[in-house]
């Protein structure tokens, strides 16, 4: 009895490891199958890069090879956030051809920012561009959003002034349109510095707008003034973009009875 129980047990044991072997080997030929034959470099990094304000576009074409034999179809994109973007056409690539790809980087304040594009073949496999950068503006006060809403019923809305200060930024003098009121919060600090890239601290302050009883009109404009000169200002209620008529066609005339 013992040895049945043994030589069952042996032969499961077995069975268990063909499954695992099997396991591996499928998964290892689904890999090589969804892979993309692409060659080429799929990471570039800008460096360091110095602009006047925030935002800052930067883009790079890379350039990837087929190297398979068999040709290969663009399908789609998909990017890790709304700061990088591929530029893809749905082209087919033939063997030894080159495939040009745009990536895009968008650059909103100082520090590292990174960004990964992911392209996918009608193979089933895809391939991970990535993009990165180190931002430096020199001037980086800014309002966001730089058009503000006003929400009824109670006729209020919100935006935020950003700075990079190596200490609490002044407070801005207000220039205000009638029928509005402006209030500006003290300053948060919101990131930190960075001693050996020479990065400020990120400093944020939020700007409550309300209308005062009557409505005010449309595009006015609000402007905040700092003591070194800098301004920016924001556009109230901008006027909707609205598309233009389309031409009408007369109807034809009824024939004579």
């Amino acid at each position: 009895m013992s040895i049945q129980k043994e030589s069952r047990g042996s032969l499961q044991q077995q069975a268990i490891a063909i499954v695992v072997v099997l396991l591996f080997v499928g998964l290892g030929i689904w890999m090589l199958l969804s892979r993309a034959p692409f060659g080429g470099p799929r990471v570039h990094d800008f460096g360091l890069v110095s602009f006047e304000e925030p935002p800052h576009r930067l883009q790079h074409i890379f350039e990837l090879t087929n190297e398979g034999s068999v040709p290969i179809q663009i399908v789609k994109s998909k990017s890790t956030c709304g700061c990088t973007q591929a530029t893809v056409s749905g082209e087919i690539v033939q063997p030894g051809e080159v495939l040009d790809v745009p990536v895009s980087l968008r650059l909103d304040r100082s520090g590292d920012k990174e960004g990964v594009v992911t392209i996918f073949f009608d193979t089933g496999g895809s391939i991970d561009l990535t993009v990165r950068a180190r931002g430096l503006p020199t001037r980086t006060l800014r309002l966001t959003p730089d058009i503000v809403r006003l929400r009824p019923p109670l006729g209020i809305g919100t935006t935020r002034l950003r700075m990079e200060s190596a200490e609490t930024p002044p407070m801005p003098s207000v220039t205000v349109p009638d029928l509005l009121t402006v209030s500006v919060a003290p300053w948060k600090q919101v990131g930190f510095a960075e001693e050996e890239s020479g990065i400020h601290p990120s400093w944020m302050s939020t700007v409550t707008v309300k209308a005062e009883g009557e409505w005010p009109l449309a595009g006015q404009k609000i402007q905040f003034l700092f003591p070194d000169g800098d301004h920016v200002e924001v556009t109230v209620n901008p006027p909707l973009m609205i598309a233009p008529p389309q031409p009408f066609e007369n109807p034809k005339p009824l024939a004579d009875p």
